[in-house]
């Protein structure tokens, strides 16, 4: 199985996980060694399609993770939605929307690789003539969490359409990038969230009087699993132990 080499550039940006690194599709075993030519200091055009300006982890964690490849000497060229006005990320060129697909091959012409995270942009961006790059972060209908067994037919023949397309895959976890094969036998390499232990690190432990618990998400998404963070809460609650709770999400719970 050929493995383009911007793939494995971005890869090995993004998170350096050892090399060589072996690609499995079916019966198909492929070691792929890097190159110097092919590391880092290579540097490449990158262009990102943002699929949103919602305040959400996936686009959050995309738009980091843009702006680390950024500093590493890569340049980044946004499609699409308009950068939200919390975005970490500056890009070196921005184009908002993504509706004329000649002038869009015109703006892609200079560069090298296509970086996106919304499965419903791989049928179009399958036809712009550049390698596609899909990290899967993960969605309800990946993971089959529908809510009802009666699955909108439109949404069924959309997911076939869209996970059939050529693209190099990259999974968030491990549970996506099983997810992915077994609904759509597509092997992928897992590249988690990074931690940016600059902003993020443990500060001085406070002793509070009453503990504070926090829960980060879309309380609407039930795959999201916080029935079960509540359903816990409530057993502590009626133990007597006694707690605040904080929840960051984009919809009052």
């Amino acid at each position: 199985m050929p493995i383009e080499p911007h793939y494995k550039k971005l890869l090995v940006c993004i998170y350096p996980i050892p090399w060589p690194v072996s690609f499995k599709k079916g019966q198909e075993t492929t070691e792929v060694g890097l190159s110097d030519d092919e590391g880092p200091s290579n540097r490449m055009t990158i262009a990102s399609f943002m699929p949103h300006s919602n305040l959400t982890g996936g686009l959050k964690a995309f738009l980091y993770t843009l702006r680390y490849l950024q500093e590493r000497g890569h340049r980044i060229v946004t499609f699409g939605a308009p950068l939200p006005d919390w975005s970490p990320l500056i890009p070196d060129e921005s184009f908002n929307g993504i509706d004329d697909l000649a002038q869009l091959r015109q703006r892609l012409s200079t560069c090298d690789v296509i970086f996106a995270v919304w499965w419903q942009h791989l049928p179009m961006l399958s036809r712009l003539g550049l390698p596609v790059i899909y990290w899967e972060q993960g969605h309800e209908w990946l993971y089959g969490d529908f809510g009802t067994l009666l699955v909108p037919p439109t949404i069924i023949s959309q997911l076939v359409i869209s996970y059939g397309q050529r693209f190099y895959p990259i999974a968030v976890s491990s549970f996506a990038a099983r997810a992915l094969k077994a609904r759509f036998g597509i092997e992928s390499a897992v590249v988690p969230v990074g931690i940016d232990t600059a902003s993020y690190r443990p500060y001085p432990k406070e002793e509070r009087e009453i503990p504070l618990v926090l829960l980060m998400g879309n309380p609407y998404l039930p795959f999201k699993g916080f029935d079960t963070a509540i359903l816990a809460l409530s057993l502590l609650w009626e133990k007597g132990y006694r707690f605040r709770v904080k929840w960051i999400c984009q919809l009052k719970p």
